[in-house]
């Protein structure tokens, strides 16, 4: 294991890189709207080229501009600097091929999440990737067992943790002590229940509820997060949507089906940044959309294909808007491409 990485090793820009960022932004002009505008930048690379990887997941720590990949098919988790060059990667000891999430805390640590592990489901590391301690989790109630996550995230002090397949979400402290959580698939349920149980509901919507019922009945989430604001993220591909949920238990959700621009066709990855933009990731466009705070389509930018600034089915996303960037997952081990972003 290299434990040789400093915060000083870290910020060495890549020159060669670079040049590379020059060569690949000018292929391909801004996409621009009112509130935020995307152009592709470049790929996480190291001197070999852009790094294979396929669907890795990614985190950022803004304050000192680095990038976090968990490469599970080479097993590594893999920093990045402001450059987008690899300039550190560990895990060969902690069998990342089972580790299915990470995300980035204070000071550069990181927790790791093993989805199938009875015990000790989460790994502490250091910024060097030097492990702190295994943590298991305790005191889960029983009607959130068995919990297989799948997906994490954390804010000031607490892990997010949610199961795909069960639709439900814990929140646990970094000791793993369970503090709250939801079954969201029975939230959305009773919530639709709700509205079709109304006496003035048209035949027509009475149907798409009911439809809508029985696809979350075996539904999954294909995405989720947490905003600087607590507020929660997640999308459920078959039904073409996303949703917000608020710390008090309201939510809110958009997206419409279909193959055109601002449409939802196979959904993934979801993130919100501080201004309120919200990015989505659709595997089956190859795109990722972006709304603004009140679910207004703003633009969208990927498109399959072969060009450097093209997407092949993306999937997870990480937002630093403190140095202005987008990090997208994708496919086809094409690695982590990275978009610039301006805010207007």
């Amino acid at each position: 294991m290299n434990t040789q990485r400093s915060r000083k090793s870290a910020s060495n820009p890549g020159p060669m890189l670079s040049v590379m960022a020059l060569l690949l932004s000018s292929l391909l002009a801004s996409t621009a709207c009112a509130g935020v505008e995307a152009a592709f930048a470049y790929k996480l690379s190291d001197f070999s080229g852009p790094v294979p990887s396929l669907w890795a997941k990614v985190d950022v720590d803004s304050r000192f501009d680095e990038a976090y990949a968990l490469n599970i098919g080479d097993g590594l988790i893999q920093i990045y600097n402001e450059s987008a060059m690899q300039v550190h990667s560990y895990g060969e000891d902690y069998g990342l091929a089972s580790a299915v999430d990470l995300a980035v805390a204070e000071e550069g640590e990181v927790y790791v999440l093993f989805s199938r592990r009875t015990s000790g489901q989460l790994l502490r590391l250091d910024y060097r990737g030097e492990l702190i301690e295994t943590i298991t989790l305790t005191d889960v109630p029983d009607e959130f067992l068995p919990l297989h996550p799948t997906f994490m995230d954390y804010r000031d002090g607490e892990i997010y943790l949610a199961d795909s397949g069960n639709m439900a979400m814990v929140v646990v402290d970094q000791e793993g002590r369970f503090q709250r959580g939801l079954d969201l698939r029975s939230f959305l349920l009773s919530a639709s229940q709700e509205v079709l149980n109304q006496d003035d509901l048209r035949d027509s919507r009475r149907a798409s509820i009911e439809e809508e019922i029985e696809s979350l009945k075996q539904a999954a989430l294909g995405g989720f997060s947490v905003d600087a604001r607590d507020q929660i993220y997640f999308t459920v591909p078959t039904l073409f949507s996303a949703y917000r949920m608020q710390p008090d238990g309201q939510f809110e959700v958009f997206g419409t089906s279909g193959g055109a621009k601002g449409k939802f066709g196979v959904v993934a990855g979801i993130e919100a940044d501080e201004h309120g933009n919200i990015y989505v990731a659709d595997r089956l466009r190859s795109v990722v959309l972006i709304f603004d705070d009140e679910f207004n389509f703003q633009t969208e930018m990927g498109y399959r294909g072969g060009a450097p600034h093209n997407l092949v089915v993306p999937d997870d996303l990480a937002v630093d808007v403190r140095n202005q960037k987008l990090y997208v997952s994708q496919a086809a081990n094409l690695g982590v491409s990275v978009f610039k972003l301006r805010f207007n």
